[in-house]
């Protein structure tokens, strides 16, 4: 049986009687389809199957994917990464999702089951400090962004905890099985959700300050029409946004049409960040990305100065890219000492990306955008922006295919 690999952030649960509560917890039936995502050694899909009358199982190890479809006849076993596959190419247009899903792309998996049209039911076995930030209720230490962003399209469960030593190998934390009901109303309609988002994660930024303050300041609002707005929602100037329902999040996203259309908004809320003033920028790999990033001229036109580039290739060390001399990486903390930084450019293999991350942070960067196809831990205080372009791209194709 092939070893779990952790670049692929594989735990396996093997203990039948849990696989058999996930599954349970789906409530498949004969005539549904599910699509597993990372269904590792099968233990899952044992139990699914026997539920399902139609298995899809997606599996980017190409080393687990002989054994699964000899073991898994009936089922359809794709090698493929879940991130950059049409989930409704492949199991129609109705259907449940599963999955134990890797601790590394939870973030994003969940974004991508919650695309529209959603499926008719998930079930997600993730750590257990992400289920109780997706399903955390207003006013709760838990509760962010993520909980409203989920909780304005679904009905959020965490149904039981899995220990840490149920898997193998053993992770750090334990698990938890989260469902996830799309709603027959959503808080949000699909044109809505971009608004909507930029909305929750902007006064979240905001999240030490009153919310008449931050609604002010993303807003440029005058403080008599937002001190009204608030109490026609019937919330007070002084709360902060983490008391704020799902509910009155939707409803505050529609009062914008008195007079702050959503360009307008979304201009105010860079101004606000800081994206008009001029920031020192070092970039962290120097391969293709990172090529194309440092000749791109919008960085440039938006505040942001590239002034240094680092790699660990011995090959790459001392080229010059754009009048920049690639450093070594290992010079990091020196060139930090001479010219702070102020963000920086993650473009590195994922297996580097947290441990340089850890780097960045300890030397006082306070925002990195992300291209390691990995999530990043951070202190609440750093500003992480993952960008995926490979589920950008997947996206871009499905819109182009169903116009």
């Amino acid at each position: 049986m092939p070893r779990a690999r952790r670049r692929f952030g594989q735990h396996f649960l093997t203990d039948p009687r849990l696989l058999a509560r996930i599954a349970d917890s789906l409530a498949a039936g004969p005539d549904d389809t599910v699509l597993e995502v990372g269904p590792g050694h099968g233990g899952l899909t044992a139990a699914l199957t026997e539920r399902a009358g139609r298995l899809v199982a997606i599996e980017k190890d190409r080393d687990l994917v002989p054994a699964l479809r000899e073991r898994f006849p009936r089922a359809t076993i794709v090698e493929a990464d879940a991130l950059e596959t049409d989930w409704h190419a492949l199991a129609g247009p109705r259907f449940l999702v599963a999955g134990n899903i890797p601790y590394n792309i939870t973030s994003p998996l969940l974004d991508k089951a919650l695309e529209h049209p959603l499926p008719e039911r998930i079930v997600f076995l993730v750590q257990k400090e992400v289920a109780d930030r997706v399903t955390a209720r207003a006013g709760e230490p838990a509760y962010g962004a993520l909980s409203v962003g989920v909780q304005s399209l679904t009905r959020a469960e965490r149904l039981f905890t899995v220990p840490a030593g149920a898997f193998q190998p053993r992770p750090k934390v334990d698990s938890a099985v989260l469902r996830l009901t799309p709603l027959e109303r959503p808080l949000v309609s699909p044109a809505e959700q971009g608004s909507f988002r930029r909305l929750v994660v902007g006064l979240f930024g905001f999240r030490r300050k009153q919310l008449a303050r931050g609604l002010r300041e993303l807003t440029g609002w005058e403080p008599v029409r937002v001190v009204a707005l608030l109490g026609r929602l019937g919330v007070q100037a002084a709360a902060r946004p983490e008391v704020l329902s799902p509910e009155a999040f939707a409803a505050l996203l529609r009062k914008r049409g008195l007079g702050y259309p959503v360009p307008e908004l979304a201009d105010r809320l860079r101004q606000i960040l800081g994206l008009k003033q001029r920031y020192q920028v070092g970039m962290i790999g120097a391969g293709k990305i990172g090529s194309a990033l440092v000749q791109y001229r919008g960085f440039r036109q938006r505040g942001f100065d590239i002034v240094a580039i680092f790699d660990r290739d011995p090959a790459k060390i001392g080229r010059q890219w754009n009048g920049l001399t690639i450093q070594d990486i290992e010079t990091l903390e020196a060139e930090f000492a001479k010219r702070p930084l102020d963000m920086a450019v993650l473009v590195t293999p994922a297996d580097v990306a947290q441990p340089v991350t850890d780097r960045l942070i300890k030397l006082g960067v306070k925002a990195i955008l992300n291209f390691a196809p990995v999530q990043l831990v951070v202190p609440d205080d750093v500003v992480v922006k993952t960008v995926n372009l490979a589920l950008e791209l997947e996206t871009l194709s499905y819109a182009l295919a169903n116009r």
